[in-house]
């Protein structure tokens, strides 16, 4: 993690996946902040080499920066559908 907020529920979270195959995006970050705030937006999301993903469940604003290459759809939803809503 590199950062976060308890009062507010704020999570941004660096996922690595070292030894990935090919196909798979080497980094990521993952962050999620409440509905009714401003998206929280680190100098990367400005990053051309970046594909950004950006969705709201019930509670949640959700971001899934990636670099190399974005999720296809199936795998977004599959992201998407992981993610708990409290």
């Amino acid at each position: 993690m590199f950062d976060g907020d308890l009062a507010t529920g704020v999570l941004a979270i660096d996922l690595y996946n070292d030894g990935a195959p090919q196909a798979t995006p080497a980094m990521a970050v993952l962050i999620r902040h409440q509905l009714d705030t401003a998206p929280f937006e680190p100098g990367w999301v400005a990053d051309p080499q970046a594909f950004v993903h950006r969705w709201q469940d019930g509670n949640w604003q959700w971001t899934l920066a990636l670099w190399g290459q974005p999720l296809p759809p199936e795998q977004l939803e599959r992201v998407k559908s992981s993610m708990p809503e409290n």
